[in-house]
């Protein structure tokens, strides 16, 4: 399940909090810099006061799709355990350079499969949230089917097999 333009922003806001935390000033302005920010909008003066609205106000004013580009880049600047202790609150956790939904999958697991898979884990357990077994199979099920197509690419064994979905498609009513 893709992020949403809310969700973005508060994760991005959180993420620039946590990293203006961590790092000095000039580490801060090479982090954003990394990212895509204009670094020549940010005050000069070496204060959190000054800098850390400025970057916030950057973010903030950045079109949606750059702002999907920028967040992994930012996150990826944390350290693993303060970005497992950052997003949690907020639902996410972040793996390989992906937003995954903690409902998906814990962080052991999610290293095992592509993002696509653990998004389409995460449709499933909220299809099961709302009483719509038939959905969360579907999407188990298309979970299945990405990351046994991934592997077979991965490790070049040749045609995979029949869908997952299709071999066992049940109704269950």
């Amino acid at each position: 399940m893709p992020l949403t333009e809310e969700e973005v922003l508060i994760i991005g806001n959180a993420v620039i909090a946590e990293l203006t935390d961590q790092l000095s000033i000039p580490k801060i302005r090479q982090a954003v810099g990394r990212a895509g920010f204009d670094t020549a909008r940010i005050p000069a003066e070496d204060r959190r006061a000054s800098v850390v609205p400025a970057i916030q106000k950057l973010f903030g004013d950045m079109p949606f799709e750059q702002k999907l580009r920028v967040l992994p880049i930012l996150a990826g600047q944390l350290n693993e355990e303060s970005a497992t202790k950052l997003l949690r609150p907020h639902g996410y956790q972040f793996v390989d350079g992906h937003f995954v939904p903690l409902a998906a999958a814990d962080a052991r697991e999610s290293r095992f499969m592509p993002p696509s898979s653990a998004e389409q884990i995460s449709t499933a357990f909220d299809r099961l949230s709302v009483g719509d077994e038939d959905g969360a199979i579907a999407a188990a099920c298309g979970a299945v089917d990405t990351a046994t197509v991934a592997a077979y690419e991965k490790y070049n064994l040749g045609q995979p097999p029949e869908s997952f979905q299709a071999g066992h498609s049940t109704h269950f009513g």
